[in-house]
């Protein structure tokens, strides 16, 4: 089974009346489906905004603000993760707001937010990029790593300008020198 719970199924088919019943009911949004996802995690992958303030909110009114967003699914995502893979700014925002310290919390791979999104930038074009661009930007404006090495060493500059002969990645070289990274990592 997918192990999800009404909660789960209410956020995936954004029903916030039945979300906010459901939590003044006393659901718990630390359940884990099948996947390692909680209620937090399924906020962010179809952009349930309101429906993620409902579940911050009641998550730090039980003080399980640390459970809920520093949770890993299968791949050891955490929300914001999720959210930063998805160019999903505003819930990138929202989640380093109640959780800072997961900024520069890397996943199974070692990559971090600031990675993900970099990645999916440097894979797409026209104003997709551009959400991932301006979620790269406010990740380094609040502090996040450019220079991050994932599991097989490499950094998200190393990436974009491998990227940058298929699909012109110099923009996101530039924005990330912008934000101090190197070019070869001391060692």
């Amino acid at each position: 089974t997918s192990g999800r719970t009404a909660l789960h199924f209410a956020i995936l088919n954004d029903r916030l009346t039945t979300v906010d019943l459901l939590l003044s009911l006393g659901a718990d949004p630390t359940i884990a489906d099948g996947s390692g996802r909680r209620a937090c995690h399924m906020c962010v992958v179809p952009k349930r905004h309101q429906i993620l303030d409902r579940i911050l909110a009641t998550a730090a009114a039980r003080g399980e603000v640390d459970v809920v967003l520093g949770a890993r699914d299968a791949l050891a995502r955490c929300p914001h993760h999720l959210a930063a893979s998805k160019g999903d700014k505003a819930a990138v925002a929202t989640i380093l707001d109640a959780k800072p310290d997961l900024l520069n919390m890397g996943d199974c791979t070692g990559r971090t937010a600031l990675w993900l999104a970099c990645a999916r930038a440097c894979e797409t074009s026209g104003p997709a990029r551009e959400a991932f661009v301006a979620t790269m930007d406010l990740l380094m404006r609040r502090g996040a790593d450019p220079n991050v090495l994932d599991a097989e060493g490499d950094t998200p500059l190393a990436k974009a300008e491998y990227e940058q002969i298929n699909v012109g990645g110099w923009a996101i070289s530039t924005l990330l020198k912008d934000h101090g990274a190197l070019a070869l990592i001391p060692e």
